[in-house]
């Protein structure tokens, strides 16, 4: 099935993409895309290159996850119902059109039914049962795909670190726009996604590290803490005490241990 293509929009694409050392065609100025034929095989090697590096592929699913998450807490929060349907909305129209041949390449399912049938089922204020029930539908689609994740061993596992750490500052920098008196109003709900979604990969990667990279688990433990801690709910707190200087120390300690991982 073919979906609408658009960028990954709020939570940052590009710093993942860069990270990785990449240079995305989806991210291309328009003029480079004038010729159809080299735009159609700029794709395919987009796809290619995706499928086969670990740190991209699973950033997609993490992404798609940071939203879903968000989305799901939200439908607890009173009046809140359309926040959480747009938080379903946004990471299908923004970013699964480009990981479905992406999942084809590795052999994974396809999942786009299942979200939409979540943001049907979230647009016509079915019973916050039935959503969540749809919701880990798309969960568990996810952790299918990640079952097929390419590489492994070390590479595989320097991939989910240097993405835990990028995916902290990422949270950082939305909590940071959440204190902005003008950052948006999606800020703080968007950095509660991302940073769940960066504590359950940090969850299976902890036992990882002990034994092996100390200084990085301890750093990763130190990190969770100041995160868990500014982020406690979907909502954002009247008064907080962490500043964003805290979190973004926090996420650069770990950045640089991700480095020489």
């Amino acid at each position: 099935m073919k979906y609408r293509r658009k960028l990954w929009a709020g939570i940052g694409m590009a710093i993942l993409l860069a990270a990785s050392g990449a240079t995305s065609g989806l991210l291309a100025p328009s003029a480079a895309r004038a010729d159809i034929l080299k735009v159609s095989m700029e794709e395919e090697s987009e796809v290619r290159r995706v499928a086969d590096d670990p740190l991209l592929y699973l950033s997609e699913l993490d992404l798609i996850r940071a939203f879903y998450l968000a989305g799901e807490a939200l439908l607890d929060v009173e009046g809140s119902r359309k926040a959480a349907g747009s938080m379903f909305v946004e990471p299908f129209f923004e970013g699964y059109g480009d990981l479905e041949p992406v999942l084809a390449a590795r052999g994974g399912a396809p999942f786009g039914d299942e979200m939409i049938m979540t943001m049907d089922l979230a647009r016509e204020d079915a019973p916050v049962a039935e959503v969540k029930a749809a919701v880990a539908r798309v969960y568990a689609a996810l952790d299918a795909a990640e079952k097929v994740a390419p590489k492994s061993g070390k590479e595989r596992l320097g991939a989910e670190v240097t993405l835990t750490a990028i995916m902290l500052a990422r949270a950082a920098t939305q909590y940071e726009m959440a204190l902005s008196p003008t950052g948006p109003e999606e800020a703080w709900a968007g950095g509660y996604g991302i940073w769940k979604a960066a504590e359950r990969r940090s969850n299976a990667l902890l036992p990882k590290l002990e034994g092996v990279n100390d200084g990085l688990a301890a750093d990763l433990a130190a990190a969770r803490k100041v995160f868990g801690d500014v982020y406690r709910s979907v909502t954002e707190p009247e008064t907080t005490q962490a500043t964003a200087e805290a979190l973004r120390e926090a996420s650069t300690g770990l950045s640089e241990q991700a480095k020489r991982f």
